[in-house]
């Protein structure tokens, strides 16, 4: 075999509709993760934290399934079938689920700085580092 040849064959146009369905179900799993982890039993701050965490887990995969997709949208799929205004809503997706992760992870920390009794603001995600000075409205 000639090692300059690549003996794998690049998804073509014509074949590169795996992509969404791929997305499709990577998102799919992570809405039911999303729907288990939701409804997690929350009595303390720790149980706060686990399940904040996990959802900040699950949108930072949303995220990354989203940028698949863009990837496709953008450099793949030329064909005149998927207007490229659908990768602007994507890219918007993406987006929304980064700083969904951003929120969920900012607000499992103040629960984890809660359950340590350290100060914490009472608008739990702020990002003030409960310093009490947030402009967020309670």
């Amino acid at each position: 075999m000639n090692p300059e040849q690549n003996t794998t064959t690049a998804p073509t146009q014509t074949s590169a509709g795996w992509v969404p369905v791929l997305v499709q179900a990577g998102l799919r799993r992570c809405n039911e993760q999303r729907v288990l982890a939701s409804a997690m039993p929350v009595i303390s701050a720790g149980d706060w934290a686990a399940r904040s965490e996990k959802l900040a887990a699950i949108a930072g995969r949303e995220a990354r399934w989203w940028s698949v997709l863009a990837t496709w949208t953008y450099r793949t799929n030329r064909s005149p079938g998927v207007p490229l205004v659908f990768g602007r809503a994507v890219l918007m997706a993406i987006e929304d689920r980064e700083q969904r992760a951003r929120l969920l992870a900012q607000m499992a920390s103040d629960w984890r700085r809660r359950e340590a009794g350290q100060p914490v603001c009472d608008v739990i995600g702020c990002g003030c580092g409960g310093a009490g000075e947030c402009e967020v409205a309670a």
